[in-house]
């Protein structure tokens, strides 16, 4: 049995195509010619006649043409584009908005009639949608994908450490660590919605890990990249304002207690002695 269509709540265009074939009908149909009881017999219809034998009609503008006896002329009157047309189409875009979950003035590209407020309400609203989405896609789809590829991948020596030897398979749990991240967007108010979530990790309401999944961005990696730019900048000569007056004073390393102290197993190291060991 199959489930319902991802855009079925959506109306369809049925009345759109009808009106707008409705439209160019009448605009090229002025009216048209009836021929009354007056008429004589076999008169021909109005217009000249090509090599087919097939009536020509012509119609220059600024000029009156004389009924032959026998011939009336009733106009073709249509009531397309109307002024309802309009509004129809704007309850109907709605409807599929609300069908789609997504917000109208982007679906039509309608930004009449919107302020500030009400278009970063939809804006947040459809974008809570998408990373919904997202997750279920993840959920079902991305997180079994990855989970086969990994065994297939550790059991055929297709993921190899910088030394050429492939990771062990007995860890396979270890490696299983993962996280995805799904696409995120500019804030429509960058400044201030920045700042309050500035405010909010400085306050202790969120993690700053929190704060770059939201915007769609890997907390290490971007830590990474900032002691990338630290150091090069360092290499350069070049001051760096916005990491300048943030950087902690440095402090005497504590002295280590030689009897307390314990070597620790580097585990990146012991990966690569084992599958050394393996081969």
């Amino acid at each position: 049995m199959d489930g319902a269509r991802y855009v079925e709540p959506a109306p369809p265009g049925g009345f759109m195509l009808a009106a707008v074939l409705a439209a160019e009908h009448g605009a090229n149909h002025f009216g048209f010619f009836t021929q009354t009881g007056d008429s004589a017999p076999g008169t021909l219809p109005i217009g000249a006649e090509d090599d087919d034998g097939t009536a020509i009609s012509t119609s220059q503008p600024g000029v009156y043409d004389t009924l032959p006896p026998g011939f009336d002329f009733k106009a073709h009157e249509s009531k397309y584009p109307n002024e309802v047309f309009g509004p129809f189409v704007k309850t109907a875009l709605q409807r599929v908005a609300s069908g789609w979950r997504v917000s109208y003035h982007a679906l039509a590209n309608d930004l009449e009639g919107v302020n500030f407020s009400s278009i970063r309400s939809g804006t947040l609203d459809e974008r809570d949608r998408w990373a919904s989405d997202q997750q279920w896609f993840i959920d079902i789809m991305l997180k079994r994908v990855r989970a086969e590829w990994l065994v297939m991948s550790l059991l055929s020596n297709a993921v190899t450490l910088p030394n050429g030897s492939p990771l062990p398979s007995a860890k396979a749990v270890k490696f299983a660590a993962h996280d995805w991240l799904g696409r995120r967007w500019e804030w429509v108010d960058p400044l201030r919605d920045m700042n309050a979530r500035i405010a909010g990790v400085g306050a202790g309401l969120m993690a700053p890990q929190d704060l770059s999944a939201q915007m769609g961005r890997d907390f290490y990696d971007t830590m990474v990249k900032i002691k990338e730019a630290q150091d090069l900048a360092k290499k350069l000569g070049i001051v760096l304002p916005a990491y300048e007056s943030k950087r902690p004073a440095s402090a005497p390393a504590p002295k280590a207690n030689p009897k307390e102290s314990e070597p620790e197993d580097d585990e990146e190291e012991q990966d690569e002695e084992e599958a050394a060991a393996s081969n």
